[in-house]
């Protein structure tokens, strides 16, 4: 093949292409409109475009399926998939919102719960093991431990360490209130 025939049978393959495309822009609308709400329906018709030209650019007429079936199932995958994630998304971004309102909230509990803590740590008889467990996991006097590593210090289990937090926990709280 010359050249000339080359660049003649690529400008037909591209006119087909846009031919094939401009012929079942129709078929995407009505996908998306199937599928999506109004306020997503620019986001699926997008989506469903993109599918309609790898339909066609992956299209294989031998496996005798019509290429209108292939086109249609490319596009209703790629707009479900879409305004899935789409859903998705939201949800998370959602969650984020309580987190960080939520952790917010924790964070100005902990510091009054530190406070009420360390002021009856001060007015409350435990013994030493109690004292120096609320003193690591609460990060009075030393920084903020975890139960496995207050459990290293003291030679205890990480499940008893917070037995004996919560037993401290107990008559911290009674003698509070």
């Amino acid at each position: 093949m010359t050249n000339e025939q080359l660049h003649q049978l690529a400008q037909t393959c591209a006119q087909s292409r846009t031919a094939l495309f401009e012929g079942n822009r129709g078929l995407v609308v009505s996908i998306a409109r199937r599928y999506a709400n109004r306020q997503h329906m620019d986001d699926a018709v997008a989506e469903g475009n993109l599918a309609l030209l790898l339909a066609i650019d992956t299209y294989d007429a031998k496996t005798g399926i019509a290429f209108s079936a292939y086109a249609s199932l490319c596009i209703r995958n790629n707009i479900l998939r879409i305004l899935r994630n789409e859903t998705h998304q939201n949800k998370r971004v959602k969650n984020l919102k309580n987190r960080s309102t939520d952790s917010m909230f924790v964070h100005i509990d902990q510091q009054a719960e530190e406070f009420n803590i360390e002021q009856a740590l001060r007015m409350t008889p435990l013994d030493a093991i109690q004292r120096k467990v609320i003193e690591c996991r609460y990060g009075f006097n030393c920084e903020r431990m975890t139960l496995e590593q207050t459990g290293k210090l003291i030679g205890y289990s990480k499940q008893r360490v917070q037995q004996i937090e919560m037993e401290a926990l107990a008559m911290l709280r009674k003698n509070i209130k």
